[in-house]
């Protein structure tokens, strides 16, 4: 069995190879996401719109609707449509990154894009699911003083290869991407590293390099950056799979348990709920002061009248009743002669 990953640039080498071989099946598959986008927009969008128009006819037109029910008559469709327009895309865009996944592992193989898809499909379910209780156990990671949260975002970050390549259930990819990342965990951050040194160098660096060259090329350079991200997401594709593959075959038989990650994970929610309930008590404590001050409550006896010079009078808690004379002037006569 081998000892250690490959060098790095075998590493690169293999995943630019891999990425060549896959790059036609990975452009159908990115026309045929565009084409379901655009088709569930237009099937959504006839309903709605025929909808809409009647509603509107209907208020402009005389009908007794009141205010209330001629909103809630016009934006409950809207809604509806929205949520399902949503679940459908959400489907089809899991469909389309497992179907990726699959495409990228086997370059070299025939590929029948409707039973790619329709595998896609079978595991979006899945795919969903490890999303949310990754993203959970993330989550509650950064609210532990954000380290976990990172560590175990690397940690898993082997799980959709798992669950899409060696086809293993939800829990089993977890624990999977766990036996392979720490089995090899300095190697494969140390590869990570390169990979996001080399994105950020073309993203970022590169185009600013061409514009102090020449502005124009630095202009025609930004126009196309769109076309270049998508090459580097693809790269980065083959580039994660490559090293999947190499990782897993000299990771340590051993198997992991998600016990300490979820354990860490709720003390992590803990410490963000107590958090939040220290922040909501400032918060109201800072602009609603009279919710903690009781109001003095109302008896005869500490109220009296205070009487003012002016004709207006006030009342005032426990002020014994004053009084203050208006200043008066002798009246003079003029002498008679």
């Amino acid at each position: 069995m081998q000892q250690g990953l490959p060098p790095i640039k075998v590493l690169l080498a293999s995943s630019w190879h891999r990425l060549v071989k896959a790059i036609l099946p990975l452009i159908i598959l990115s026309i045929i996401s565009l084409a379901i986008l655009g088709i569930t927009i237009i099937i959504l969008s006839i309903p709605l719109l025929f909808i809409a128009g009647s509603r509107i006819t209907q208020i402009f037109g005389g009908n007794t609707l009141t205010p209330n029910s001629a909103f809630l008559s016009l934006i409950i469709p809207i809604l509806i449509t929205f949520i399902v327009g949503y679940i459908i895309v959400t489907f089809f865009g899991m469909a389309i990154q497992i179907a990726s996944i699959i495409a990228v592992n086997n370059p070299f193989q025939h590929i029948n894009y409707f039973s790619l898809i329709k595998r896609g499909l079978s595991l979006s379910l899945s795919f969903i699911g490890l999303s949310i209780i990754t993203s959970f156990i993330m989550l509650g990671g950064l609210g532990l003083f954000i380290l976990p949260g990172l560590f175990f975002s690397f940690i898993f970050s082997m799980a959709p290869y798992e669950l899409t390549i060696a086809r293993k259930s939800v829990l089993d990819s977890l624990r999977g991407s766990m036996q392979i990342v720490l089995s090899n965990f300095g190697g494969i951050l140390l590869r990570y590293l390169v990979l996001m040194v080399i994105y950020f160098s073309i993203m970022f660096l590169l185009p600013i390099f061409v514009s102090l060259i020449n502005k124009n090329l630095g202009a025609f350079f930004n126009i196309f950056s769109i076309f270049t991200g998508i090459g580097i997401s693809w790269f980065s594709l083959s580039y994660s799979i490559t090293l999947y593959e190499q990782a897993a075959t000299i990771a340590s038989p051993t198997p992991k348990s998600l016990f300490w990650p979820v354990i860490i994970a709720t003390i992590g929610y803990a410490i963000i709920g107590l958090i939040m309930l220290i922040a909501v008590t400032g918060i109201i404590a800072a602009f609603f002061p009279k919710l903690k001050t009781p109001a003095t409550p109302f008896t005869p006896n500490n109220y009296r009248l205070n009487l003012n010079p002016s004709p207006s009078f006030s009342i005032s808690p426990t002020t014994p009743p004053t009084y203050t004379p208006e200043p008066t002037f002798p009246i003079q006569f003029p002498k008679t002669q």
